[in-house]
């Protein structure tokens, strides 16, 4: 679940991520890749912020190079070294000439809020998303005192726990 504050409310989108494994992470990259992307710099961000939050691991970094145009944002694995570079038209791949000069973004790319794009992006690459609007003003520094989110986390610890009833799915033999 992500959240992003409004002027008045707060947008939240959530979505199904994804363990990562090498095959999954190249499927949710060629997925992202499949749509219609602007590969200008706030586009490229968009893609790499956007399969970051759609896997689930620690080990995916947000890369950019300040050196070239409009600079390049991409996805590294810090433990493989694996690129996933949204700005070319080829697969993942390693050892990009143009990739050796990035950076780890600073933190400010990760722990700002998200953009609208990245909420259209989520909807159009995970289609089970929900993304609906509360009328309350929730930003990283007031989250942990917001009566939604505190409803939510209990909501969700009930559900784990089976107060509502465990469902088995249904064999049609």
């Amino acid at each position: 679940m992500l959240f992003r504050p409004r002027a008045t409310d707060t947008e939240f989108i959530q979505f199904q991520r994804s363990d990562y494994t090498p095959a999954t992470a190249l499927s949710v990259f060629e997925n992202i890749k499949g749509l219609s992307l602007n590969n200008d710099s706030d586009g490229l961000k968009t893609a790499a912020l956007v399969f970051i939050y759609l896997m689930k691991t620690d080990q995916l970094q947000l890369m950019h190079n300040p050196r070239e145009n409009d600079h390049q944002w991409f996805v590294r694995n810090e433990v493989t070294s694996q690129t996933f570079d949204f700005s070319t038209n080829k697969s993942a791949m390693n050892d990009r000439s143009h990739l050796e000069a990035a950076q780890v973004a600073a933190e400010d790319g990760m722990a700002s809020a998200p953009t609208q794009r990245c909420f259209d992006l989520l909807e159009r690459v995970e289609s089970s998303s929900r993304r609906y609007p509360v009328d309350e003003r929730i930003t990283l520094e007031n989250c942990d005192s917001s009566d939604f989110i505190a409803q939510k986390r209990g909501i969700d610890y009930l559900y784990q726990q089976g107060v509502f009833g465990k469902f088995d799915k249904f064999n049609n033999d």
